[in-house]
């Protein structure tokens, strides 16, 4: 069997790829096409992480949350 030349595999990755990420920016995705996505990222290695400043931040955020009232909850003043 003969095999495809590698300029032919890499653009059909990227098309791919483009695919995908149009079906992204659409108003409406399907389960299955999000888990094709998730999986195609996978599979090439692409991954998130955050750095120490988002979570820093975060972090942040929860507290100052924590210190909010809650709907019922009787605030001191």
């Amino acid at each position: 069997m003969a095999k495809a030349k590698l300029s032919i595999m890499e653009q059909l990755h990227e098309k791919l790829a483009e695919t995908m990420l149009d079906q992204l920016r659409g108003e409406e995705i399907s389960p299955a096409m999000l888990s094709s996505i998730a999986k195609f990222l996978k599979d090439n290695h692409i991954e998130c992480t955050g750095g120490d400043t988002d979570v820093t931040e975060f972090e942040k955020a929860l507290k100052e949350m924590n210190d909010l009232p809650y709907d019922g909850e009787v605030t001191r003043q």
